[in-house]
């Protein structure tokens, strides 16, 4: 158990504006090197641009963001991949007609800035804990909905990241299949990656998560222990759609 923890991820009063619809409203968060952290929220209500906002796919309007130590606000996306940061998409887009394991090469050479020899040792190892060792020589294409989950987690850890954000990954999967799923992210969690993990199928946050956001309109609404935020009243008015007594 750490006694002292160190701030992974800082984000200060961090917003992004459409015109006249702010879609991240000053937010501010901090992430402790090592934790696992769940986001959930209503539809539109800023999740997926906060993460778009970490990796740099999108500028913010106002803010600054500090990673491992160094101010990445003004920072690249692929700048921010070899600095640690690694992230999985919604809806998975491999190289369909690469390999499984090519897939990983793209992001460990490219994504990680590793060298060739170092980074077949990376996916092999990526493969392993991602239940996807057998599967290393076929197109990407072939691979069930939870194998393709599995490679878009995969190809984000294969840059060797500090920091691991999940963009709805259990999306689509049958209960067996998250439960799967979810024991795959508790081992990648417990060899200290450091999660961040956006869903809608709460349970399964719950078991891997010890902190949990709710956001809504590009705010944060609540956060703190995982079950004792779920039995908040304007949480549950506002995400399960509960009226408040």
């Amino acid at each position: 158990m750490k006694l002292f923890m160190t701030i992974l991820l800082e984000l200060h009063e961090v917003s992004k504006a459409y015109g006249a619809l702010k879609a991240v409203d000053t937010v501010s968060l901090a992430v402790d090197d090592g934790e696992a952290l769940a986001v959930i929220g209503p539809n539109g209500a800023g999740k997926t641009t906060l993460f778009n906002l970490i990796t740099g796919d999108v500028a913010p309007t106002q803010g600054r963001m500090v990673f491992a130590g160094s101010d990445v606000t003004a920072m690249a996306p692929h700048a921010r991949s070899r600095l640690g940061i690694g992230r999985s998409y919604q809806i998975p887009h491999p190289f369909a007609n690469m390999s499984v394991f090519e897939n990983l090469l793209v992001g460990a050479i490219f994504g990680g800035g590793m060298a060739e020899r170092q980074s077949y040792q990376r996916c092999s190892d990526v493969l392993k804990v991602t239940g996807l060792y057998d599967k290393a020589n076929m197109p990407a294409r072939t691979l069930t909905l939870l194998q393709r989950k599995r490679l878009e987690m995969a190809r984000a850890l294969a840059i060797q990241p500090k920091l691991l954000l999940l963009d709805e990954i259990a999306g689509g999967l049958t209960e067996h299949e998250c439960a799967e799923l979810v024991k795959t992210i508790k081992e990648i969690h417990a060899r200290g990656t450091t999660i961040v993990w956006i869903e809608h199928i709460v349970h399964a946050l719950i078991s891997v998560a010890s902190r949990l956001i709710v956001m809504n309109f590009g705010q944060i609404l609540a956060q703190g222990d995982p079950r004792e935020v779920m039995a908040d009243a304007r949480v549950r008015e506002v995400y399960m759609g509960i009226p408040a007594s």
